[in-house]
């Protein structure tokens, strides 16, 4: 299994404290797990986590766009049932793998702060 692709299906698993922690205080997080997910699942090569990062990608992308601002703000990460699917989604897959669920590593990414940070 591609470290990248169970890291980030753990975050989509993580609860929104969880999810919120991962990030810096300044990244719009509910818009960089989907930015994430989409990139991850265009890119990985595993068919397994392929499948589960394309279903939670599809599941976005249906929330996506100006009429759905609701779904990508921090409290919607707690509140919006797409959040909540997601969250079982990857959850399941979790366990149907026999993984831990955990607070997830976000190796790959690299953060450019706003002025002053």
């Amino acid at each position: 299994m591609l470290d990248r692709e169970i890291e980030l299906i753990h975050l989509v698993a993580s609860s929104p404290t969880n999810q919120i922690a991962a990030f810096p205080e300044y990244v719009e997080v509910a818009d960089e797990i989907a930015i994430e997910v989409g990139e991850v699942a265009d890119q990985a090569t595993a068919e397994s986590e392929v499948s589960i990062l394309r279903e939670i990608d599809a599941l976005f992308s249906v929330w996506s766009g100006p009429d759905h601002l609701e779904v990508w703000t921090i409290e919607a990460l707690a509140t919006h049932e797409v959040w909540r699917h997601a969250r079982e989604l990857a959850r399941a897959w979790l366990a149907a793998n026999g993984i831990t669920p955990r607070a997830p590593r976000l190796f790959w990414l690299t953060f450019v702060g706003p002025p002053g940070a």
